[in-house]
């Protein structure tokens, strides 16, 4: 009976990940709304000298309406298998 309830939560959280791609790399991530924080990380995972860098992200394919747009920071999107984001990046001049 344990066995089973375990298989069943194994499952569940198999079926919580989402692929997506960020800057045509795939990922894998559990959680169904991104910030734009967190992609602008995954992005650019660690930092390489530029002070006060702007990214701009913009997605598609996502799981809302509309399903592709630019996010600015403090904003968020509901993803989904497939939804792609493409970030960019400058310096503060």
């Amino acid at each position: 009976m344990i066995k089973q309830q375990n298989e069943k939560t194994e499952e569940k959280k198999g079926a919580d990940v989402f692929h997506i791609i960020v800057n045509a790399r795939e990922m894998e991530v559990r959680q169904e709304v991104l910030t734009f924080d967190a992609i602008t990380k995954m992005a650019f995972p660690t930092p390489d000298g530029i002070s006060n860098p702007i990214f701009t992200v913009s997605f598609k394919k996502a799981d809302q309406k509309p399903s592709e747009g630019t996010l600015v920071s403090g904003e968020s999107v509901k993803i989904k298998n497939g939804t792609v984001f493409n970030v960019t990046r400058t310096g503060q001049s």
